[in-house]
């Protein structure tokens, strides 16, 4: 896996494996979903986070022949 993906391949291992809770409430704030990483640090990722590894993967994907 190529270094550039580093960031989001530790988003999505977080998402995917780690998650422990999320919130989606307009009314209240962003929505995110936060995740225990194997140290025990809790990190959040807001959807603008997540929109912008969207966006990442996207632009990267390309440079690596992926459509």
């Amino acid at each position: 896996v190529p270094s550039e993906l580093d960031r989001i391949r530790h988003i999505r291992n977080a998402l995917c494996h780690r998650m422990i809770s999320a919130r989606a409430d307009a009314e209240v704030g962003e929505d995110y979903v936060r995740c225990r990483l194997l140290d025990g640090t809790v990190v959040q990722y807001s959807a603008t986070d997540l929109q912008e590894a969207i966006r990442e993967l996207e632009k990267l994907g390309h440079r690596y022949g992926t459509p």
